[in-house]
């Protein structure tokens, strides 16, 4: 067990046309906003133990997520790497599991969105 990685891997994409602004202000501000569009897609692996890996990937695709992984194994060459991650499409791909495979990866999928209260 002590060639053992364990982590979380979450994918993010902000971009800068949100439509909401909030601030602190003591007077009524003046709102300059840029309406290009800026897109920074981030992939994380944040480790318990290991080595963490980030990268920006121009898509958040399947091939974009094998690429990831190998990446994650290249900063973890020793041992069996666990990884929780959520259920986005791209990770439940069959390529994804193949090369989860070959790469001596395990992924543990979050059990799906539950909801917390009763509103019924």
């Amino acid at each position: 067990m002590n060639d053992l990685v364990i982590g979380f891997i979450d994918l993010s994409s902000p971009q800068t046309t949100a439509n909401t602004v909030r601030m602190w202000s003591f007077s009524k501000p003046t709102i300059t906003k840029d309406t290009k569009k800026y897109k920074s897609n981030t992939f994380g692996f944040y480790v318990v133990k290991g080595n963490s890996v980030i990268d920006f990937p121009e898509q958040s695709r399947k091939e974009d997520v094998i690429s990831f992984l190998e990446r994650i194994r290249l900063y973890n060459p020793v041992g069996r790497i666990m990884i929780v991650l959520d259920n986005f499409k791209s990770h439940h791909a069959l390529k994804v599991a193949e090369k989860t495979i070959e790469l001596g990866i395990d992924l543990i999928f979050l059990p799906p969105e539950t909801r917390l209260f009763n509103k019924g």
